[in-house]
């Protein structure tokens, strides 16, 4: 009977064993699964915060056609350049008083060489930038912005800058019919 109830503590041993070691790799996992659950739980808290913060810049995004022509229109002001000549214009105009009148058209002839110097830049800047700001634009239409609203300068002048535009790949061209459409770059990308 000795023999029986040795082989009996044996089992009840070995099954023992096995019911630790089963329940060793269950609390193994349920280790592995917690982890997870705290790294999930962790991803979901990050992409909460990030989409609260995209929504608040949502919330301060232009929603209206208006909104969007404002912030265009500042972005693309030219008002700066135009207080800067009529602040030239001002001094020009001091300086006249000031000195002689030979003084006076030497200084004048040198501060136009220097104007009109710079102005051949400016004038392809201010096309490029129409350009930009305009996404498709036709050259009567930047010819009239140009040429006869700002004055820039002269009808022939403006056309040739627009051919150098041309050249020089910073624009590109859409023809329709006989009228050439001017294109901003990114704009043909898209």
């Amino acid at each position: 009977m000795a023999w029986l109830q040795s082989k009996t503590d044996y089992k009840i041993t070995k099954i023992h064993h096995f019911l630790s070691l089963a329940f060793g790799k269950v609390k193994q996992d349920i280790s592995y699964i917690s982890n997870w659950i705290h790294y999930f739980h962790n991803k979901h808290q990050e992409h909460d915060s990030r989409l609260n913060l995209i929504e608040q810049q949502l919330n301060y995004m232009p929603k209206t056609r208006e909104e969007i022509k404002n912030i265009l229109d500042n972005y693309y002001s030219y008002d700066s350049i135009i207080n800067r000549i009529n602040d030239i214009n001002q001094r020009l105009d001091i300086i006249e008083m000031r000195k002689p009148a030979d003084q006076k058209t030497a200084i004048k002839e040198k501060i136009i060489k220097k104007i009109t110097k710079n102005s051949k830049n400016y004038i392809k800047s201010v096309i490029y930038s129409l350009i930009k700001k305009y996404g498709r634009i036709s050259a009567p239409q930047l010819k009239e912005i140009v040429v006869e609203e700002q004055g820039l300068c002269s009808k022939s002048s403006f056309y040739r800058l627009l051919s150098e535009l041309e050249s020089d790949n910073e624009v590109g061209i859409i023809r329709q019919g006989k009228e050439k459409l001017y294109l901003y770059k990114t704009a043909i990308v898209k």
